[in-house]
C-alpha cells in the first residue's frame, strides 16, 4: 500500500497474503469513506468562522476546535490574545491540563510560584491545579494556542484572588494554605 495525502492508494505489487487482498480493498474504501465523513463534520474549521469570546481569566479567545464545533470530543484547541500591557487574571483549572504556544509578543507567564519571561516558540505545561496566569508587559498584544484536555469549559476555571497570586509568587502561601 501507499499513502497518498489523505486518500489511500493501493499498490498492485502489494500483497502479503494473496487471498487477503480483497480485504485489504475493504479497509482502505472504509477508511477513505469515514474519512470523507468526517471531513463532512467540520474536520477543518477556518480561523474566520470562529467567534472571539472572553474567557473567565480575562483572555480572548477564538475556540478553534472543540467537541461545540468539530469533530474533535476530548480536548480543545484556542488562539487566545491577551492585549498589550494587561494580564490574565490569576486562575487554576481542576480537571483540564492546558499547553500554551506563544505565536506572537512576549509576556512574563507564572506558574504556581515560578515565573518565566515567554516569547514566540515557547511551549508551556500547566498541569491541573496549579494557578498560573500571563502577564503581557509588551507594546504588541500576545497571541498565544491554547489546547486544553479535557477540552476548555468555564465551569473548570476557578478564580485566585491576585493578592493571594502575588503572596504565591512570593513565596509567602501555598494553594494549600489558600485552601485552609
Amino acid at each position: 500500500m501507499k499513502f497518498k495525502g489523505y486518500l489511500f492508494q493501493i499498490d498492485k505489487d502489494y500483497n502479503p497474503i494473496p487471498h487477503r487482498q480483497e480485504c485489504h480493498l475493504s479497509i482502505l474504501l472504509r477508511l477513505s469513506s469515514n474519512f470523507r465523513r468526517s471531513m463532512n463534520n467540520k474536520s477543518v474549521v477556518p480561523l474566520e468562522s470562529c467567534e472571539p469570546f472572553v474567557t473567565k481569566d480575562g483572555s480572548i479567545i477564538r475556540e478553534l476546535l472543540s467537541y461545540r464545533n468539530s469533530t474533535i470530543r476530548k480536548q480543545s484547541l484556542a488562539e487566545a490574545t491577551v492585549p498589550a500591557r494587561t494580564s490574565t487574571d490569576a486562575h487554576y483549572h481542576p480537571k483540564s491540563e492546558e499547553i500554551y504556544y506563544i505565536l506572537e509578543g512576549t509576556a512574563t507567564m507564572v506558574l504556581g510560584d515560578q515565573s518565566f519571561l515567554v516569547r514566540p516558540g515557547d511551549a508551556i505545561a500547566i498541569p491541573p491545579g496549579i494557578v498560573h496566569w500571563l502577564d503581557n508587559t509588551g507594546l504588541a498584544p500576545l497571541r498565544l494556542l491554547c489546547c486544553c484536555s479535557p477540552g476548555y469549559e468555564h465551569d473548570d476555571t476557578v478564580m485566585f484572588d491576585k493578592v493571594m497570586a502575588d503572596k504565591l509568587v512570593a513565596g509567602k502561601m501555598t494553594v494549600e494554605t489558600k485552601n485552609e
